[in-house]
């Protein structure tokens, strides 16, 4: 029972299901939206299984990785199983390979495109933590790594599972890049101490934490609107209602948290504002797809 318990502490798929459903959605919607390809659901259910397993991967070796490190933290050794002694090192070691080696799988059988694309998704989320290399630990690569296999990999594995390479996946995949490298900022800042202990250099400890702050928002702001301008070019192949719906939920419960509750709705570690704001991109994505 504590493997087990260990194993889907590792996988942190709370942290995961729901950024690559809208990531995965979000491919098909493009491909319904400019009407490149046909969409099935089996590929689209491969889809999003096959991008939850490689995220999942990259947050298992991760923890794998990290665990001396979080042992020193106690936040960070109770969250993580194998710092916690729920999973040996071998153990957490062979469950990832295992993960990746099923998700590899998956894309192989979405086709040649998403293989490559998948593999090298795989590959970057690997060589980010893995200590002999350590991605995370060289400025300015670690962001633009996290970016990739974080955030816009994801999207292009999707979108190549529907159709060949077309250019109207770019701003998509641009705007998605920018919030997932504004989401490893917000990372690094969080654990500017811990990681300043453990003498990990990355793009917060050359920029400067006060500088690092603004870069985050900048980034974050210019992913966010590139992200309003796709919605608005492909407005045409929306479901109105949903959209409109899912738009006043979003606005009123960011509202409620700033002006009410007096909380940062671009504070990740929100889990109320984004796994509804997610939830309902979700929603409104899959909906327009099929209606």
């Amino acid at each position: 029972m504590k493997f087990v318990s260990g194993v889907i502490r590792l996988s942190r798929y709370q942290e995961v299901a729901a950024s690559v459903a809208v990531l995965s959605a979000l491919g098909m919607f493009l491909v319904h939206s400019n009407a490149l390809g046909e969409i099935t659901a089996p590929t689209f259910l491969l889809v999003v299984l096959g991008n939850f397993l490689a995220t999942t991967f990259a947050f298992m070796i991760n923890d794998v990785e990290d665990a001396e490190d979080d042992a020193r933290d106690p936040k960070k050794a109770k969250r993580n199983p194998i710092s916690a002694g729920m999973l040996t090192h071998v153990q957490g070691t062979v469950v990832s390979v295992a993960v990746a080696l099923t998700a590899m799988l998956i894309y192989t059988l979405l086709g040649p495109m998403p293989a490559v694309i998948g593999a090298s998704v795989l590959l970057t989320g690997f060589l980010y933590s893995w200590r002999k290399v350590r991605l995370k630990g060289m400025p300015f690569i670690d962001m633009i790594s996290h970016g990739y296999f974080l955030g816009s990999g994801a999207l292009l594995i999707s979108f190549l599972s529907f159709t060949e390479f077309h250019t109207e996946v770019l701003p998509a995949f641009l705007a998605v890049f920018l919030i997932s490298l504004g989401g490893d900022l917000f990372n690094e800042i969080r654990d500017y101490e811990s990681d300043r202990k453990a003498q990990l250099k990355n793009s917060v400890s050359i920029i400067g934490l006060r500088a690092s702050i603004a870069l985050r928002y900048i980034v974050t702001a210019v992913g966010l609107v590139l992200a309003v301008w796709i919605g608005v070019s492909n407005a045409d192949a929306l479901n109105i209602h949903v959209t409109v719906a899912g738009i006043v939920i979003i606005v009123a419960l960011a509202g409620w948290l700033h002006f009410v509750a007096k909380r940062d709705v671009l504070d990740y570690d929100n889990a109320l504002f984004y796994n509804t704001l997610l939830g309902t991109t979700f929603a409104v994505l899959v909906i327009s797809t099929y209606t």
